[in-house]
């Protein structure tokens, strides 16, 4: 009988980032008949969570359990009568957090982190980064993780800036959705929107060009400046 089939594990509470790669997704395969080929299945959920605009120096995604569900510990693979697993922490798990590492960047850098977590309805999960020291939590939410689901989501981290050219530099390469975060007790001046250079604001409709018909330039949308 599938069901009455179970195998422990222990899903690792930390991680080594391998670009463009997806490791230790536990996956499992219920063998009813020798002869017959083995057909390895995920049994758990896959979150793959890009970050845009990591800071220099950063070296760590962190994705933390709020609530009561463990990400991380002792967990149990199950097998329905379909031969498909599912993997659960046990009572005993107590990991409310799982770090992915990898190598800080001498610049600002965007990567995409996987994370495995085993199948449950999460109250609250947040994804932060870190430098060993500073701490910016990116998106914090709630999630019904299914087997051999993959969740993707994409985020900007805010841009950083302690000076009134490097706030003006920010918002001349500003696109759309960023976040600048101003130091406080810095006079900034004036800080003008101006025609982007670059032309990475592009998702705005009714874009102005200039009077001799060159290079159409798209309005802002969606900064936000903090301070």
């Amino acid at each position: 009988d599938a069901q009455n089939v179970k195998i422990s594990m222990t899903m690792p509470d930390s991680y080594t980032y391998v670009e463009n790669g997806i490791g230790g997704a536990p996956m499992a395969a219920l063998i009813t008949d020798q002869d017959a080929p083995i057909a390895f299945k995920n049994a758990g959920a896959l979150m793959g969570l890009t970050v845009n605009n990591i800071p220099v120096g950063y070296n760590k995604a962190i994705l933390t359990s709020l609530g009561e569900e463990a990400v991380a510990g002792p967990c149990e693979i199950t097998f329905d009568n379909a031969g498909n697993p599912t993997i659960k922490a046990t009572t005993a798990a107590t990991g409310k957090s799982v770090t992915i590492s990898f190598e800080p960047s001498a610049e600002v850098t965007s990567k995409t982190f996987y994370f495995p977590i085993p199948v449950a309805n999460y109250s609250s999960l947040q994804l932060a980064i870190s430098d060993g020291t500073n701490t910016m939590v990116i998106k914090t939410k709630a999630l019904n993780a299914q087997r051999s689901m993959r969740y993707k989501s994409e985020q900007d981290t805010p841009v950083e800036v302690e000076s009134a050219d490097a706030a003006q530099a920010a918002l001349d390469n500003a696109i759309k959705g960023t976040t600048i975060q101003l130091k406080p007790g810095v006079n900034y001046g004036t800080l003008v929107f101006r025609q982007n250079a670059n032309k990475r604001v592009v998702d705005i409709t009714n874009a102005g060009g200039d009077a001799a018909g060159n290079e159409k330039y798209s309005r802002y949308e969606n900064i936000t400046i903090l301070g």
